[in-house]
């Protein structure tokens, strides 16, 4: 058999379903080197005791350009990506306010769903949150 790459949003079909067939195993996952300065930060939402999955989880990667991208987890069947191109969320100038109303929107593409860890109308609240401090964090790390 031979190999093939997959985009990872192609790769990942739903909850624990993935497009590997019978007898293949996955060899690699491949990042590429972004080509300008860029940070990240990751923020996790999870139950302090019981099983170690998470309610909901984001990454943001900023970047000197002014884009600002997010992963999504569990805030879905399938994980998935956002990003802000304006530069607004990335401006030092705009105040928190203005950067958290366009955190809003961004987060709306998620599709949450209520279970024994958390309501969908919980998840949808913690993801502006989780995003906003991603954020900030990814953004402190881009200017030091």
């Amino acid at each position: 058999m031979g190999s093939r790459i997959l985009p990872l949003e192609q790769f990942i079909l739903g909850p624990g379903k993935t497009a590997l067939a019978t007898g293949e195993l996955l060899e690699a996952v491949l990042i590429p080197i972004p080509a300008e300065p860029q940070a990240a930060a990751f923020c996790r939402l999870t139950r302090r005791k019981g099983v170690d999955l998470a309610t909901i989880n984001v990454c943001c990667q900023v970047f000197n350009s002014g884009i600002a991208r997010f992963a999504v987890g569990a805030a879905g069947p399938v994980p998935f990506v956002v990003e802000n191109t304006t530069g607004e969320l990335v401006d030092p100038n705009i105040d928190p306010d203005g950067k958290k109303s366009i955190l809003q929107p961004l987060m709306k593409a998620a599709l949450p769903i209520s279970d024994v860890r958390a309501s969908r109308e919980y998840r949808q609240a913690m993801l502006v949150v989780l995003a906003w401090r991603a954020l900030e964090t990814a953004l402190d790390r881009l200017h030091s």
